[in-house]
């Protein structure tokens, strides 16, 4: 085995010799990725670290000759590896072989495109510790996937931090998470999606010149909340959205749950066929009702008319219809015009009368105006998009999506307290 061993070294040492060589970016990324992969296979002893900062010392110093990286990889790949008995010596072969191979791949790609030249990436990421539902993790788990970014070591800032709070208002940055890249110019070819849908096609840069990566985002640190962390809304604001509404179960309850939700969406399909409303109206009775507002996606086609066909229904009928054309929409998971003026005659409305206040857009604007109520006063930005409130102190939360029961009875026992 000390053969292999002084082999290696003495290859490395003796290319070392001559003159140093730039290291280029994409060579670097390669590094960095695959050093982490071979070096969680090797026992942790300071002869394996030394030999690992040799063989990084070598890439770093020829990462762009050709001559010297191939003629120490044909030096390796002929030492016969069945010979050797230990796994982490065969690790470390590995491990030189692939970089040496990485860095041979991207000699070629450099002089078959001359003009590429990548800035290093660094990202960094603010959150507010004091958000119970910013997905800030889940989001840091999907970059981690992408080829072009799972090297980068992406630091945590959060707001409390010293300096935070002047960044986001230098950069006018009133939602949380933001994540930020120090540059859009990296390489993103080892990804695979299209080139349209690339990473670096969601960066928007910043006054400060870096680029952050448009993802959700609606927690405002900067909005004054209760002594229980709560976003306060105005009286005459909750009042104006049970006036344009349809309100299901007892009027004074003291939590309100308001869904701001498309007929055309699986998720709110999905949120409904789990039966919460239900389960929660059982755990909370009296203290509890549901308010469904209108946000139509615009890319789901049926969505509109959908809502319209919906608030026509309840028009001619009673509000105890406007539910349960609901539950059977999201049940069946149809939102055609068709569809819904069939349910909507089973439950014993004119046809006639339907047709004519859908086709005459007697509601469009009320679907129309609930969106651009909830966006500007909810941030809403998708669906379903949840609010419960307390209907005495106006404290309330939002919960952007289709979670489980369980964290509808959080945020509500935390409302009641």
């Amino acid at each position: 085995m000390k053969k292999f061993l002084s082999l290696i070294v003495f290859c490395l040492f003796y290319f070392n010799s001559f003159s140093a060589y730039a290291l280029s970016p994409i060579v670097d990324d390669y590094l960095v990725k695959n050093k982490t992969i071979y070096e969680n296979q090797l026992n942790k002893t300071v002869k394996w670290k030394k030999i690992i900062t040799t063989i990084n010392k070598f890439l770093e110093q020829n990462a762009q000759n050709e001559t010297k990286i191939n003629e120490l990889l044909n030096k390796i790949e002929s030492i016969d590896i069945s010979q050797i008995k230990k796994q982490d010596t065969v690790n470390s072969l590995m491990y030189l072989s692939t970089v040496l191979k990485m860095a041979s791949n991207n000699i070629n790609l450099l002089k078959n495109n001359p003009v590429i030249s990548y800035e290093k990436l660094s990202i960094t990421v603010y959150d507010d510790k004091r958000c119970t539902n910013c997905p800030t993790q889940e989001v840091i788990d999907q970059l981690k996937l992408l080829p072009s970014i799972s090297w980068v070591e992406i630091i945590k800032k959060d707001f409390l931090d010293t300096w935070v709070e002047k960044y986001l208002k230098d950069n006018e940055v009133t939602a949380l998470p933001l994540i930020v890249f120090s540059t859009n110019n990296f390489d993103v070819s080892k990804d695979e999606w299209p080139e349209n849908a690339k990473i670096n096609n969601y960066l928007i840069q910043l006054p400060s010149s870096e680029y952050s990566l448009s993802i959700w985002a609606n927690f405002n640190p900067f909005i004054k909340r209760s002594a229980k962390w709560f976003l306060i809304l105005e009286k005459d604001k909750l009042q104006k959205i049970k006036d344009s509404s349809y309100v299901k179960w007892n009027k004074n309850a003291k939590i309100t749950w308001i869904e701001y939700s498309d007929l055309q969406c699986p998720f709110c399909a999905k949120l409904h066929n789990n039966w919460t409303a239900v389960d929660l109206q059982k755990k909370y009775g009296d203290k509890l009702n549901i308010i469904f507002n209108h946000f139509h996606l615009e890319f789901h086609e049926n969505a509109q008319i959908a809502a319209e066909a919906l608030e026509c229904t309840t028009e001619q009928k009673w509000a105890d219809v406007f539910y349960k054309l609901i539950d059977k929409i999201y049940v069946d998971e149809i939102s055609s015009k068709s569809y819904i003026i069939e349910q909507a005659v089973s439950l014993w409305a004119n046809k006639t009368n339907l047709e004519k206040c859908i086709n005459d857009g007697k509601y469009t604007q009320k679907v129309k105006d609930q969106m651009k109520v909830w966006t500007e006063m909810f941030a809403v930005t998708w669906t379903p998009w949840n609010v419960l409130i307390n209907n005495e102190t106006w404290e309330y939360e939002v919960i952007s999506g289709a979670y489980p029961t369980s964290e509808f009875e959080r945020v509500i026992d935390s409302l009641l307290k």
